[in-house]
């Protein structure tokens, strides 16, 4: 790679972790609906998550769209009471996962 940094592959064996509660009724229900918003707006889209943040990045590969991107980015504080994370290392301390819907 440039600069002479590599980048090694994630294994099945690395270890990344993720908690989170929503404890209150009314953010579960705000929760599950932006989730289903989003859902309707693009049937795939990635979830990176982060030591202070959801972030969901949503892309369409159309040409009607010109390959339009958009993303939406949720506070923890925002709904979870509890919210634990770590990525595989502390430099990488990311989770990305892609979700189809």
């Amino acid at each position: 790679m440039k600069g002479g940094k590599s980048r090694e592959r994630v294994r099945l064996t690395d270890k990344m972790r993720f908690r989170g509660r929503i404890t209150e009724i009314t953010l579960v229900r705000q929760f599950a609906q932006l989730l289903q918003t989003l859902s309707k707006c693009s049937s795939q889209f990635v979830l990176r998550i982060t030591a202070d943040k959801f972030i969901f990045v949503l892309s369409e590969k159309d040409v009607r769209t010109n390959g339009a991107t958009a993303w939406c980015e949720v506070p923890k504080d925002a709904y979870f009471s509890d919210y634990k994370m770590e990525g595989i290392s502390p430099t990488d301390n990311e989770i990305y996962m892609e979700i189809n819907s």
